[in-house]
């Protein structure tokens, strides 16, 4: 009589169907959970920021829909909030401090359980719109936070908790940014912003890394006279930065505007109420043309065609002490010798160009 057939091949088959049954079940319940969770417990979150806000700034605050994923950055966490208004009061009445078409923010998803902080991981800020203004008699119109009264009674003892700010990457896409100093008579205006920063904020001293961060169109003005207008900018740069003593030293950096590269380092600190800078900068190329791109008239869609010649000496500093009774000293040299340009349409050239 013959032995029945091996019947381990048939009972690997049972497991394994059972296998797939069981892990498709948890797959689905756990997809279901990732889609309800932010839906149950988003109107007690809103609830919270809204009284937060309502209760802290002295302004008006204002936002649309408020979202949290499982999904978009598993296994962490992602709140998205849209349409985030900013608008002042009183001296700034009708004036925007802020808006922001979207923000996302990743938080680690274990540190909402455990007693050691919140870890933020990244931000990433769409479409921001900041308006910093300081009038005449030195008011501005970011200084929204109430001030709360304080009595003499013994305080309560509280539990430590640290707000860890984990960040390795905030990003803003298609920023734009004035600050109006009325009282300096010095004007700044940034449009179509994109910055990229890494770093660890968590870290008593960490290095600051800004990539890809694009300016495209740069304004500055200074009792009236237009120091940039219009200017593309390009930052590279790395920082070295002790965040205890806000303490920042600039490494390894480039800037370039229009046609213009600039390298430049030193420091930048701000201990208490004096802040304290020390720059030099310099271009390392010596030619005119680099100069001339800078000048709004000759940046033109004609400028690639541009006959140029000539020798360019650049540099500066900036150093000193800022605070209500005083600024840095600066300085900037400019040397051009025996410059020269000519547009493609035009028959004769502008010779014999010499700046100091």
């Amino acid at each position: 009589m013959k032995n029945p057939p091996d019947s381990k091949p048939q009972n690997h088959i049972i497991v394994m169907k059972k296998f797939l049954k069981i892990t498709g079940i948890t797959l689905a319940i756990l997809l279901v959970l990732l889609i309800t969770l932010p839906i149950v417990f988003k109107g007690k979150i809103v609830e919270q920021v809204k009284k937060a806000i309502n209760e802290n700034v002295n302004a008006e605050v204002d936002f649309g829909a408020f979202r949290l994923s499982f999904l978009r950055s598993f296994p962490d966490l992602t709140f998205r909030l849209n349409d985030l208004r900013v608008v002042g009061v009183d001296h700034f009445k009708g004036d925007t401090l802020a808006s922001v078409k979207s923000t996302f923010i990743t938080v680690d998803i274990m540190s909402l359980f455990g007693s050691d902080g919140y870890e933020i991981k990244s931000i990433r800020v769409d479409n921001p719109r900041v308006l910093l203004k300081v009038l005449e008699d030195g008011r501005v119109n970011w200084n929204i936070m109430i001030e709360t009264e304080t009595e003499d009674k013994p305080e309560e003892p509280v539990d430590d908790f640290d707000f860890n700010l984990a960040l390795k990457r905030l990003t803003i896409n298609n920023g734009l940014m004035v600050y109006d100093d009325r009282d300096l008579e010095f004007y700044l205006r940034m449009e179509n912003m994109d910055l990229s920063l890494r770093g660890d904020f968590t870290a008593s001293t960490t290095t600051l890394q800004i990539r890809n961060t694009t300016v495209e169109k740069l304004f500055a003005r200074f009792e009236g006279m237009p120091l940039l207008h219009g200017v593309f900018a390009e930052l590279d740069a790395d920082i070295d930065a002790d965040l205890d003593e806000f303490a920042f030293v600039f490494r390894d950096n480039n800037l370039r505007l229009n046609d213009l590269p600039v390298v430049f380092d030193g420091s930048f600190a701000w201990p208490a109420e004096d802040m304290i800078l020390d720059f030099t900068f310099s271009s390392p190329h010596s030619e005119f043309r680099s100069f001339l791109s800078l000048v709004p008239a000759v940046y033109a869609k004609d400028f690639e065609g541009l006959t140029t010649s000539g020798r360019m000496a650049f540099s500066g500093h900036v150093k000193g002490i800022y605070n209500e009774e005083s600024i840095p000293g600066f300085g900037i040299n400019l040397e051009v010798e025996n410059g020269m340009f000519q547009y493609p349409d035009l028959p004769a050239a502008i010779t014999d160009v010499f700046i100091n």
